[in-house]
C-alpha cells in the first residue's frame, strides 16, 4: 500500500533550514503551562512529551496546545524508543488517535507502526504531519542508510534517526549521513545522544538537520546529552548557525575541562565571525577516521591538545616546518581537502613573557620536555634565549636538550641549575592540572627571588606553582595568558590574517577576564 501525504495548511517548519524545538516534559498540567511560557518566546516549535505528563485529559492537552504561539508536535513515546509510556500497546495508539483529534502540527510516530494505524491517523488528522522516528540506545554500531530505507517505507513529512554515540565519531558519521540525505530532498532530523552526541545537536543547522530538540533547563532533559536552549543560542550562537557558518574546534582527551568552547566562541560573536567552536573528545585511536570525516564536512580549523600533538603529524597532508622543527601540532587548517599542521603554543607563550621582558640573551629554565615544552623550547631559541631542559625522563630531556642546543638535566637537580642562576622559570609539566596528581614538578622552596614565572596550566585562579612563585616576589604569567596569545595566532592561521591582531587581543582578553 502506498499512502498519500495530505498538504499541510497548519503552520509548518521551514524545510530550508533548521528550527529550535523546546520540549515540553511536565509532568504536572501547571509546570508545563509554565514551560511552554517560557519556550515559546525562546522556540521555533515546541514538542509536547506526552508520556511524561501525568495528565491525559482532552481539554488539559487541547487548552495546553492553545496557549503555544509556535507549531507543535504531540509524541507519545513507548518505552522501547525511549518513552515512559506504561500502558500496552494498543492503550497507546488509542490515545494516539485521541490526542490526534486536537490536530497538532506534527505527531511525531515510531517508525514501525503498522500501515493499517498510519493510514487511520492521517484520516483522523489529515493536517497533521509525521515525524517518523527511530531511536537506537544500544550504543551497538548501526548502519544509518538501511535503517532509513524502512523508515521510508511509511511516507512521513520529517525522519528522524536518534542513536546512542561510542564515540565523537560517530556523531560525525551522523552528521555526514543528515548532509548527504537533506541535499537529496530528504526531510531529516540526525541525533547522536550521550556525552559524545553534541556536536549533532549544535552543528546541525550547518548539515540540513530539520529540528533541532532542547530543553528549558538540566533538570528538564529528556535524553541523554540534550543541551539546554540557552546554551545553543548563547554560548554557540544557534540563531545565526547556518549552512556557510566555518565549523572550528579543539580536539583531545580529555577536552572536557577546556573553557575553550566559551571563550573562543564569545570571541566570534564579538567580532561577527560567521564561525562556531565545538569541543570533540577524540582518542588517538579515532584520529585518522575523525579527521577524514572532517574534511569531508568541510571543517576550517581545529585545536589540538594533548594526547594529539605529536599523532597528527602523520596526518598531514605534506610535512609543515614546525611538524619537522618542533615535533608537536596544535593548530589544524582544512584547505581544498587537504591538512595543514602549525604550532602556535611557543609564539604563545614567548609573547606572554615578552610583555613583561625580553629574552634575548635571558636563561629560560624549561620544566617538562613534552610538546608544548618543545614548542616553546624552539621559538625561545629563535628569539636568542639561553635554555635549560629539566625533565623527569633526563632522557626526553637530553633528546630535546640536543635538538635546541640547550642545557638538560632531571627535575629533582633543579637546585643545581638554579644556584648557576636563572631570569625566567616556565613550568611545561601537567603537574597542578589533575586533582589526583602531585601538585608541583620541584620544590618550590628553591626558586630564587624576584624573578619571572611562568605555569602554562590554564585557568582563571593561580596554580600552586604560581602561589609559591609569588611568595619569591616573581612577576607570575598564568597559562591564561598563553592560551590567550597561542589562540590569537590560531584564529590568524584559519582566516588567513585577515582578522586585525589588536581586536583579537582585545576580545580574548575579554573572553578570558584578563586584565
Amino acid at each position: 500500500m502506498v499512502l498519500k501525504m495530505e498538504t499541510s495548511t497548519s503552520p509548518t517548519i521551514n524545510s530550508t533550514s533548521s528550527k529550535l524545538c523546546i520540549v515540553i516534559s511536565g509532568p504536572t498540567l501547571n509546570e508545563a503551562r509554565e514551560q511552554v511560557h517560557k519556550a515559546c518566546p525562546k522556540a521555533d516549535v515546541i514538542e509536547f512529551r506526552l508520556d511524561q505528563f501525568q495528565f491525559s485529559q482532552h481539554y488539559a492537552i487541547e487548552s495546553l496546545k492553545a496557549s503555544s504561539t509556535v507549531p507543535v508536535i504531540f509524541t507519545l513515546r513507548k518505552r522501547s524508543q525511549g518513552g515512559e509510556f506504561t500502558g500496552d500497546e494498543q492503550e497507546r495508539l488509542d490515545q494516539i488517535l485521541r490526542f490526534a483529534t486536537l490536530e497538532p502540527d506534527y505527531f511525531d510516530l515510531e517508525y514501525d507502526v503498522n500501515e493499517d494505524f498510519y493510514e487511520e491517523l492521517v484520516s483522523v488528522s489529515p493536517n497533521t504531519q509525521i515525524i517518523s522516528s527511530f531511536h537506537d540506545f544500544s550504543g551497538a554500531p548501526i548502519e544509518l542508510k538501511p535503517v532509513l530505507e524502512v523508515m521510508k517505507q511509511l511516507p512521513a513529512s520529517i525522519y528522524k534517526i536518534s542513536t546512542m554515540a561510542n564515540s565523537t565519531l560517530d556523531a560525525l558519521k551522523m552528521l555526514r549521513f543528515v548532509k548527504e540525505n537533506a541535499k537529496r530532498g530528504t526531510r531529516i532530523v540526525g541525533i547522536c545522544m550521550g556525552e559524545h552526541g553534541h556536536s549533532t545537536r549544535i552543528l546541525g543547522p550547518i548539515f540540513g538537520s530539520e529540528i533541532i530538540y532542547a530543553t528549558l533547563s538540566d533538570g528538564l532533559k529528556t535524553a541523554p546529552g540534550q543541551l539546554t536552549a540557552d546554551d545553543l543560542v548563547n554560548c554557540y550562537g544557534y540563531k545565526k548557525i547556518n549552512k556557510e557558518t566555518s565549523i572550528l574546534g579543539l580536539i583531545g582527551d580529555p577536552v572536557k575541562k577546556s573553557p575553550s568552547h566559551g571563550t573562543h566562541n564569545f570571541v566570534i560573536k564579538h567580532l561577527g565571525i560567521n564561525a562556531i567552536y565545538l569541543k570533540f573528545l577524540v582518542a588517538p585511536r579515532d584520529l585518522h577516521d575523525f579527521l577524514e570525516v572532517a574534511k569531508r564536512l568541510d571543517f576550517k580549523g581545529l585545536s589540538v591538545t594533548m594526547p594529539l600533538k605529536e599523532y597528527v603529524k602523520k596526518e598531514l597532508s605534506e610535512p609543515s616546518k614546525d611538524a619537522e622543527t618542533i615535533g608537536a601540532i596544535n593548530t589544524l587548517k582544512f584547505s581544498h581537502k587537504t591538512l595543514e599542521g602549525f604550532n602556535t603554543d611557543g609564539k604563545g607563550a614567548l609573547d606572554a613573557i615578552e610583555e613583561v621582558t625580553n629574552v634575548k640573551e635571558k636563561t629560560i629554565v624549561l620544566l617538562g620536555a613534552g610538546g608544548a615544552a618543545k614548542a616553546i623550547a624552539w621559538v625561545a631559541k629563535e628569539r636568542g634565549a639561553n635554555l635549560v631542559i629539566l625533565n623527569r625522563s633526563i632522557v626526553k630531556a637530553e633528546e630535546l636538550g640536543k635538538q635546541v642546543d640547550a642545557r638538560y638535566g632531571a627535575l629533582s637537580e633543579f637546585s643545581d641549575f638554579a644556584a648557576e642562576g636563572y631570569d625566567i622559570l616556565i613550568n611545561c609539566t601537567s603537574l597542578g592540572m589533575f586533582s589526583d596528581q602531585p601538585k608541583l614538578p620541584i620544590d618550590c622552596g628553591e626558586m630564587l627571588d624576584e624573578k619571572v614565572v611562568m605555569d602554562i596550566i590554564p585557568g582563571h585562579e593561580p596554580t600552586q606553582f604560581i602561589e609559591e612563585a609569588k611568595k619569591k616576589r616573581c612577576v607570575t604569567i598564568q597559562g591564561n595568558d598563553m592560551l590567550m596569545l597561542q589562540a590569537v595566532e590560531q584564529f590568524k592561521i584559519w582566516f588567513n590574517n585577515t582578522l586585525p591582531t589588536d581586536k583579537l587581543k582585545e576580545a580574548f582578553k575579554e573572553a578570558f577576564q584578563i586584565n
